[in-house]
């Protein structure tokens, strides 16, 4: 999500129910449905099968509650996992926490969170079918709520402390670091090391755009072999003005399995409005 996009993404979500999906309408009755780090990347191992059970998700827009046509979008396209902004006021935790049980109740069993400024209250964390939680979207050029930037030693600060909020509001909750913009080996290796030193990191987050989608196996192999934890694509494809086809998709998505944690497009009013997109996605292994 670049700097544009979430400033429009943050300024949406003051205005609550008031913005709603692309494509979903508002919302009606509905039925449910149904570590010795390296310093650097070394090459992969082609063989190195880690057999994760890899969770398949979506991101939602800001305020975007389930309704008739996006819940047929899930279903259509096999999804059960919805990744939510939690915010960073009151007003809006309140919201991301109503936001989290409808998407629940309406059957998606796992909710990805994405922290912003401020501190959350732990009934954040501990909402229904919140079991991930990414600590921050793409600090390597933007922090968080800001279209300022963060320099490495301060986006390490920022994910341990809200890391050290999560662990003690839900300790069952596993935590992602926030995604890169691209495969930002270099940002890795400078942000992971001392996250997985203090214990506030379960996976890496990456954000694959400007990967080849056949390239997304050894990607992930890759930064399991330098930081001994698996890799989580919570944001993928939707480049702007070059998206993954959905032949893309089907690929990104057959060589994440196994060996990534979270495999998750961006983003739901594109499956809303793409049929070829739903039937893509319901391909996954």
């Amino acid at each position: 999500m670049n700097a544009m996009r979430r400033a429009a993404y943050l300024s949406c979500l003051v205005l609550l129910a008031g913005c709603g999906g692309g494509g979903g309408g508002g919302s009606s009755s509905v039925a449910p449905v149904i570590p010795a780090p390296s310093p650097t990347p070394v090459v992969p191992t082609a063989s190195l099968q880690l057999n994760l059970p890899t969770t398949y998700c979506i991101t939602a827009s800001v305020g975007e509650m389930p309704n008739a046509t996006n819940l047929a979008a899930l279903q259509a396209a096999h999804l059960s996992c919805v990744r939510l902004s939690i915010g960073d006021n009151a007003q809006q935790y309140a919201y991301f926490e109503q936001e989290a049980a409808a998407w629940y109740a309406a059957g998606a069993t796992t909710i990805i969170a994405i922290t912003y400024d401020g501190t959350p209250p732990p009934a954040v964390f501990q909402a229904p079918g919140v079991k991930w939680v990414e600590l921050g979207n793409e600090l390597d050029v933007s922090a968080p709520n800001s279209t300022a930037t963060m320099t490495p030693a301060q986006a390490v600060s920022y994910s341990q402390a809200m890391a050290a909020e999560v662990r003690a509001a839900n300790p069952a909750v596993k935590i992602t670091s926030g995604g890169t913009s691209g495969y930002n080996t270099a940002w890795l290796a400078a942000t992971i090391p001392p996250l997985i030193a203090s214990g506030s990191i379960d996976a890496v987050g990456v954000h694959p755009y400007g990967v080849s989608p056949s390239n997304f196996g050894n990607d992930a192999r890759a930064v399991y072999e330098t930081y001994n934890l698996p890799v989580a694509y919570t944001e993928f494809g939707d480049t702007p003005g070059n998206p993954l086809s959905p032949t893309d998709i089907v690929t990104a998505d057959d060589q994440s399995y196994g060996v990534a944690d979270i495999s998750g497009y961006y983003d739901l009013d594109s499956i809303e409005n793409n049929v070829a997109y739903e039937t893509a996605l319901a391909t996954q292994p």
